[in-house]
């Protein structure tokens, strides 16, 4: 193809091009045309005012028909303008109602939704109940298989017992085997959880084998110097030796407990007479109405364990640590207690000390402990150069009102009754 035919090619593709466009520019002339005389204006009308505008130029005056069709038209006019208008604002209500019925729709499709959720919610429920139970059925078993595990120890238990008597049939000393086997059964008898009387498992658990063991222990006649050395070199933490019965509690007497280690362990309802626990453990034990009664604790653990109705009387606390105790209704009638900075430091602040712990007939070391419990330094103990503690203390709650209902009998000095080692010099507190 020469370079003529192509130029007569483009010429014709833009002829056509441009008879398209007019084409379509009259089209959107007609459009308007028919929007404004036709739709705008109607053909009724249009005829009308053509008829009337003739009239009117040749001089003449339109006839009552001329006018009434004129009328008629500009009536149809306004009213088809109104009409459409009316379809047009209706179709946003025509919407908004097929909207609020979709809406209704799903909102009942939501409220069955809804009622599934419920009702799988408790099933759920249900079965986590289930799983729940089986929990505890598993935990249970685990430990009734744990304590049918340490049961096989009471096959040594018995044979230890049994040697015992055996041996004190011939002196009040045994061999230094039998100690060990002793001291050995008490470390390998290991605290477990076990079901109560309710049939549910306790809360914490303990070792009966051991309270047992103490006891049968303290109930021989064993020379005191090696019930001494079973105490310090065994382990007697975690011991169950509670009762729920008052009455029916353990009695201790004239034991040497130095040393032991009770820690954890379970003395509810449990008296001790003339005992010494000098630099024992009685650390977070349930103490609930325990008697300690001419007892030495001296440099005893106490702390975090459960002072509740626990009563001492005449025993020797000195430097005994007090700290994040419970307690409740506690008496320390005729005691000699620890410095301010370790008695109840740290305690449970929720109860209140003038009102749950009694210090009538109680002994302190110093004539300003009342005043230095109820005001302790957040800095620490003050040695005259530097506080020699930088951890805030806590005052437990009602501390100060200590200094209202007791005072320090100044003039009369005493000493300990109970610890003749102890040389530390005394002052009785007595209620204003």
């Amino acid at each position: 193809m020469n370079q003529k035919e192509k130029y007569e090619k483009k010429i014709t593709e833009l002829e056509n091009e441009l008879n398209r466009l007019k084409k379509r520019r009259s089209q959107l002339k007609e459009f308007r045309n028919w929007i404004f005389s036709r739709f705008m204006l109607g053909k009724g009308l249009e005829q009308s005012l053509t008829e009337n505008i003739t009239e009117i130029r040749s001089g003449k005056i339109p006839n009552d028909e001329q006018l009434g069709n004129l009328t008629a038209s500009i009536i149809k006019r306004l009213f088809r303008i109104h009409f459409i208008t009316f379809l047009i604002a209706l179709i946003p209500l025509i919407l908004l109602f097929q909207q609020n019925r979709i809406l209704r729709s799903q909102t009942t499709l939501f409220e069955k939704q809804n009622e599934k959720l419920d009702s799988q919610n408790e099933l759920f429920s249900k079965q986590n109940e289930y799983f729940d139970k089986q929990n505890l059925r598993l935990d249970q078993q685990t430990y009734l298989l744990e304590s049918q595990r340490r049961s096989s120890l009471s096959f040594e238990f018995n044979s230890i017992l049994n040697n015992i008597n055996d041996q004190l049939e011939k002196s009040k000393q045994i061999s230094n085997s039998l100690k060990g086997r002793i001291i050995a059964i008490s470390r390998s008898l290991k605290p477990y959880k076990y079901l109560n009387n309710n049939g549910k498992l306790i809360d914490k658990p303990l070792s009966p084998e051991r309270g047992q063991l103490l006891i049968a222990l303290t109930n021989s006649d064993i020379d005191k110097t090696q019930l001494q050395e079973i105490f310090e070199a065994g382990d007697f933490s975690y011991s169950d030796l509670g009762s729920e019965d008052i009455e029916g509690g353990l009695i201790f007497r004239d034991i040497n407990f130095t040393k032991i280690n009770l820690k954890k362990s379970n003395l509810r309802n449990v008296q001790f007479y003339d005992c010494t626990f000098a630099k024992g453990d009685i650390s977070k034990c349930d103490l609930f109405s325990s008697f300690f009664t001419n007892c030495i604790l001296d440099d005893v653990d106490l702390s975090t364990s459960s002072l509740a109705i626990t009563h001492f009387i005449n025993t020797s606390l000195k430097n005994t640590e007090f700290g994040g105790n419970y307690y409740n209704q506690i008496k320390f009638k005729g005691c000699f207690l620890p410095k301010a900075e370790k008695f109840f430091d740290y305690s449970n602040v929720k109860s209140n000390v003038a009102s749950n712990v009694s210090l009538d007939g109680a002994f302190v070391p110093n004539k300003n402990w009342l005043y230095n419990f109820a005001n302790q330094n957040t800095k620490g103990q003050y040695n005259g150069k530097y506080y020699l503690r930088t951890v805030k203390r806590l005052i437990p709650s009602g501390a100060k009102e200590l200094v209202k209902k007791y005072k320090i009998e100044e003039n009369k000095t005493y000493k300990n009754t109970t610890n003749k080692k102890d040389e530390v010099i005394y002052y009785k507190i007595i209620v204003k």
